[in-house]
């Protein structure tokens, strides 16, 4: 077994699709979960705890599209959730091309305990889980012209299930790895101010996180890929990046992103010997 390389989602074919879904609160509407902006939350009718209903949107495509990777991000899920993923080539779902069930929150690798057959000890832990709002599976390519998410929730705290984003699309990974010396940055809003007692006042603000990409040995083809796909996009289209997609571990969480790409930071393509390389930064949405 080996860790998988780094992992993009350029396009959320679902965002432009047409939507149906159980319920919803007045005042956060389905039609959120196809917004770019994923503090836009979409919120199922209230419900006692313990008869949360399934909450079920379909989204009808108007081509065969193929899907690899399903994303729900800012969502409320609670520690025995799962979401259910079925793809058809039919509005009926009788030619059924995936049908896939999850468990919402999964544990983690603990400390001293790896993926890839390090020392077992450590344990796994639902410690702090539901603190990290995202839901990321990827899986091998297969069509659907029709799709269907079905959260299973009735437990849920809440009383009611809730979502900023709820997306399928086609994840893209280069052959070779990121360039040494990774690591993730934060963009700061917050300001500070000095008072004339010398006390340091702070306006707290919202942070986002930014995930620097730098790629040195890119094929011909995936720099077509990367170019193709960032001047599609532009600066106002969600894009998924995933570090150390699959790991299961607390590193995994922290170096996923679903943001823009950052105005300014992309290097164009440039040939070295016989590769290429490249360079972007995407920047955390909220």
């Amino acid at each position: 077994m080996h860790a998988d390389n780094i992992r993009f989602i350029w396009d959320f074919p679902t965002d432009k699709a047409s939507l149906t879904f159980t319920s919803e609160n007045a005042n956060m509407p389905g039609k959120y979960v196809q917004n770019q902006q994923v503090s836009k939350l979409w919120r199922s009718i209230s419900y006692p705890v313990g008869q949360v209903a399934d909450q079920e949107f379909v989204f009808s495509l108007e081509k065969y599209t193929p899907f690899s990777a399903i994303v729900l991000w800012n969502i409320n899920l609670s520690i025995t959730s799962q979401v259910r993923l079925i793809l058809a080539l039919n509005e009926e779902f009788t030619e059924i091309t995936f049908d896939q069930t999850w468990a919402g929150v999964r544990a983690l690798y603990g400390y001293g305990e790896g993926p890839y057959g390090a020392i077992p000890y450590g344990g796994y832990s639902l410690e702090g889980l539901v603190n990290y709002p995202f839901f990321v599976k990827f899986f091998d390519a297969v069509p659907g012209t029709f799709v269907k998410v079905l959260i299973i929730d009735p437990q849920n705290p809440s009383g009611y299930i809730q979502a900023g984003k709820i997306a399928l699309g086609y994840y893209f990974s280069p052959e070779f790895i990121l360039n040494y010396g990774y690591t993730p940055q934060y963009q700061f809003q917050s300001k500070q101010s000095l008072s004339r007692s010398g006390a340091i006042r702070t306006n707290r603000r919202v942070k986002n996180k930014e995930i620097p990409i730098s790629l040195n040995y890119l094929s011909m083809q995936e720099t077509q890929k990367i170019d193709d796909a960032i001047r599609d996009r532009d600066m106002n289209k969600n894009i998924l990046v995933s570090v150390y997609p699959n790991e299961g571990t607390t590193r995994e969480r922290k170096h996923i992103v679903l943001g823009f790409l950052k105005e300014g930071t992309f290097s164009g393509i440039t040939r070295e010997k016989s590769t290429y390389k490249c360079s972007f930064t995407i920047i955390e949405g909220k």
